[in-house]
């Protein structure tokens, strides 16, 4: 059983490489593999996490994170870039749990390309289709007033 989470300081975790790369046995018959993904915001997926790892670690479920961890320096390379219109990430480096779950089972399964390839595409045409209800916003008017004061202030 793996379940798939960012590092932290206080709760390391292998990547997908280091995990597979320590797994493949010749093993003939290997046993089936468990993925746990915690779907959330980012503040409740870690709240979540927190709360169960104890349990995780006494059933023996291993933390793995994608092999490009999310960081403020790097510059993106996800859907966020340039299709996922109905949110921003916060720095680079985010996925949506969507496109993690994508990630990761492309490089665990043996024919993860395809499967990677498959739901990253269901997925873009989920925040197409979703992207046509969008409505026009318009400007909020305490951000405009905020946004000016700090202007007027540089």
């Amino acid at each position: 059983t793996i379940y798939l989470f960012p590092s932290s300081p206080s709760s390391p975790a292998v990547t997908i490489s280091e995990f597979k790369s320590l797994n493949q046995r010749d093993i003939s018959n290997p046993p089936p593999l468990r993925l746990i993904v915690f779907d959330a915001t980012w503040k409740h997926a870690s709240e979540m996490v927190k709360a169960s790892e104890e349990v995780l670690r006494e059933a023996g479920a291993v933390r793995v994170c994608l092999d490009t961890g999310i960081d403020a320096s790097v510059s993106g390379g996800t859907i966020y870039d340039s299709e996922l219109v109905l949110r921003k990430e916060p720095f680079g480096g985010c996925v949506t749990t969507a496109e993690a779950v994508a990630r990761c089972l492309g490089a665990i399964e043996p024919d993860g390309e395809e499967i990677e390839r498959k739901l990253i595409s269901v997925l873009k045409e989920m925040v197409r289709l979703q992207s046509k209800f969008l409505k026009p916003m318009n400007p909020r008017p305490k951000l405009l007033k905020k946004r000016l004061q700090i202007q007027q202030t540089t």
